[in-house]
């Protein structure tokens, strides 16, 4: 999956979202006006797709095979939750991105030159992914002075 931009940063913070780690913490993002509507869109719609992904990862992991298949599965399932999170944290650089691999596999191209934009989104995500947790770190680190 080299071709394809990592997503381990936002899937790492996807997870603590799912398994309750953050649960303490969530408000203060709840409540922070840049991140509100980020952090309700990606656990109402990204939920399902990085579930999807886990699940295609332990069964390509438990059948220890390397079929096309398998391959496809996880593809497909990584891909759908790469869509859904750079869609919500970087749209733009996402559809850049998104625009060059299409044009590439219509002209039958390597996507090789698409490079510079796949480095560019997967600087956004982690860019976006570590400044949703600073939100939660920041209010961990520096508790405002109660009234």
């Amino acid at each position: 999956m080299d071709n394809y931009p990592s997503i381990k940063a936002i899937a790492h913070l996807q997870e603590l979202f799912l398994n309750g780690k953050l649960d303490p913490d969530l408000e203060k993002l709840k409540r922070n006006p840049q991140f509100r509507s980020k952090y309700v869109s990606l656990r109402q719609h990204c939920d399902a797709t990085l579930q999807n992904l886990r699940r295609a990862q332990h069964a390509s992991d438990a059948s220890g095979s390397q079929f096309d298949q398998d391959i496809n599965v996880s593809l497909n399932a990584y891909l759908s939750n790469l869509s859904c999170v750079a869609n919500i944290l970087c749209p733009n650089i996402y559809k850049a991105w998104a625009d060059c691999v299409t044009q590439s596999l219509d002209f039958e191209e390597s996507f090789d030159q698409c490079g510079l934009k796949k480095r560019m989104l997967e600087r956004c995500l982690r860019s976006e992914t570590e400044s949703m947790l600073g939100v939660i770190q920041h209010s961990q680190s520096y508790p405002r002075p109660e009234d």
